[in-house]
C-alpha cells in the first residue's frame, strides 16, 4: 500500500455540536457507530450500517477483504503506529526493568499519541514478543505494556549472534489471528506458544529458539507474498479513492477471522499496512501444502461472527492514561474497544471510540477450557 493512500474513516462519532448524527450509548456518554447486523443488500455485495457499511469484497486467491466505509468521518487528529514512530526516532521499545516476560516498556518521544494494536510484533530484547492489548501512549509518556512471548527458547540479550541491549525493533506486522487472539482474548501464554509452533510448522520453518518471527522473515515466503500484497494494495487504494475507507473485515479459506475499524481515515491509513501484510501472511501460510482454495467467504458469515461475539456484555472500563479499554469475551470470540476523551464546547467530557476489533475465538468451542471460562465469569465477563 502506498503511504499516500487516502484511507478515511470512522467508527467513532462525534458530537451533535459537530453537526453529526450521534447515538449515545447507555453507558457514560460513549458515542459510537452501532453495527447494523441485518441482512445484506440484494446481491450480497453491500452490508448496510447506520454510520458504517461494508463495501464490495476484494477477493484474491484464498483471502477475502471487505473495506469498511464511513458515511461522515470525523477527524480525531494523528495517532501514528508504533512502527512508523520508531522509524522516525519518536518511539523506544525496551525490556521493562531487568526483563519481565509479560511486560515491556514503550516510550513515546513524539508530539502525537501512539495507537498500539494488540498483536504488534517486536523482536529483540531477551525474547521476541507481541503486544497483548490495544492501547494509547500519550506524548512524552512511558508505558508499561502487556506483552506475550512468541519465542519460547530464548531469554538473553543475544539474538542471532547480535546483542540487543534490551531493545526491540517493531516489525510492521501483527501476529496471525490465532497467535494474537490467544494473547489478546484468551490471555494464555501456553496457548500462544502452541499457536506459534503450529504456524511455524505450517510455514515450514524450524527456528532454534522457536520464534514466530522466523515465519514473518522467511525470505522465500516474503517473495511469494509480494504479488498478493501488491494486488491487495491496489484494490484497496481504488476503493479508498471512491469512498471513505476506515477499516476492514477479512476471511481466509472462507472462514471469517476478524474485523477492525478506526476513528478516521487518517488513523486507518497510519495502521493499514501492518494489517494488510499480516492478512497476506495468514492467507499464504494457510495455503501451504493444500489444494488451491477457490470459494470466497460471504458477508453474512462476517455479520454472524460479529453478532455472536456482541451477545456478550462489556467488561468494566480499564483506564490507562488518556484512554480506556472495554472488552467483550464470549465462547464465540472477543471484542475490544479503545475510547479517548474529548471536551465538548459546553465543557462536558465525552468518550469517543478510536478503534474496535472483533476476532473469532482462537480455540474452537468444543476445546475451550472450562476453567478459563469459569474464571472469566468470576471476573465479571458475561455471555447472553
Amino acid at each position: 500500500m502506498h503511504p499516500t493512500l487516502r484511507l478515511t474513516g470512522l467508527l467513532l462519532l462525534a458530537t451533535a455540536a459537530a453537526g453529526l448524527s450521534c447515538r449515545p450509548s447507555s453507558d457514560d456518554r460513549v458515542f459510537h457507530a452501532r453495527l447494523d447486523l441485518g441482512r445484506p443488500h440484494a446481491g450480497g455485495e453491500l452490508g448496510q450500517l447506520p454510520e458504517l457499511r461494508f463495501a464490495a469484497p476484494i477477493v484474491i486467491d484464498n483471502l477475502t477483504l471487505w473495506p469498511v466505509v464511513a458515511w461522515e468521518p470525523v477527524a480525531l487528529g494523528r495517532y501514528p503506529s508504533l512502527v512508523d514512530a520508531q522509524q522516525l526516532g519518536e518511539a523506544e521499545i525496551r525490556e521493562y526493568g531487568g526483563g519481565t516476560v509479560s511486560t515491556i516498556e514503550i516510550r513515546n518521544r513524539g508530539k502525537d499519541p501512539l495507537l498500539v494494536c494488540a498483536g504488534t510484533l517486536v523482536k529483540g530484547g531477551k525474547q521476541d514478543r507481541q503486544i497483548g492489548k490495544d492501547l494509547v501512549i500519550g506524548p512524552d509518556e512511558v508505558f508499561q505494556t502487556p506483552a506475550y512471548c512468541v519465542e519460547r527458547d530464548r531469554w538473553q540479550e543475544l539474538r542471532a549472534g547480535r546483542e540487543t541491549g534490551g531493545s526491540f525493533e517493531c516489525l510492521g506486522y501483527l501476529a496471525t489471528k490465532r497467535v494474537r487472539a490467544s494473547a489478546q482474548y484468551d490471555a494464555d501464554q501456553e496457548q500462544v506458544w502452541r499457536q506459534v509452533d503450529h504456524v511455524n510448522q505450517k510455514a515450514g520453518v524450524a527456528p532454534e529458539t522457536g520464534s514466530f518471527v522466523a515465519t514473518v522473515e522467511d525470505l522465500r515466503a516474503q517473495l511469494r507474498r509480494l504479488e498478493m500484497e501488491r494486488r491487495l494494495s491496489l484494490e484497496l487504494e481504488a476503493a479508498a479513492a471512491a469512498e471513505e475507507v476506515v477499516g476492514f473485515a477479512y476471511a481466509v479459506n472462507g472462514e471469517p477471522l476478524a474485523a477492525r475499524v478506526f476513528a478516521s481515515e487518517a488513523v486507518f491509513a497510519a495502521h493499514a499496512v501492518p494489517f494488510l501484510k499480516t492478512m497476506v501472511l495468514e492467507a499464504e501460510v494457510a495455503d501451504r501444502g493444500e489444494a488451491p482454495f477457490r470459494e470466497a467467504a460471504e458477508l453474512r458469515h462476517v455479520l454472524s461472527m460479529i453478532e455472536r461475539i456482541d451477545r456478550a456484555a462489556w467488561s468494566s472500563p480499564e483506564a490507562g492514561g488518556d484512554f480506556r479499554r472495554r472488552v467483550k469475551l464470549s465462547r464465540r470470540g472477543g471484542h475490544s474497544r479503545i475510547e479517548v476523551p474529548r471536551l465538548l464546547d459546553s465543557g462536558e467530557r465525552v468518550w469517543l471510540v478510536l478503534t474496535e476489533d472483533w476476532t473469532a475465538v482462537a480455540t474452537p468451542d468444543p476445546e475451550m477450557k472450562l476453567e478459563l471460562y469459569d474464571e472469566l465469569c468470576a471476573l465479571g465477563y458475561t455471555e447472553s
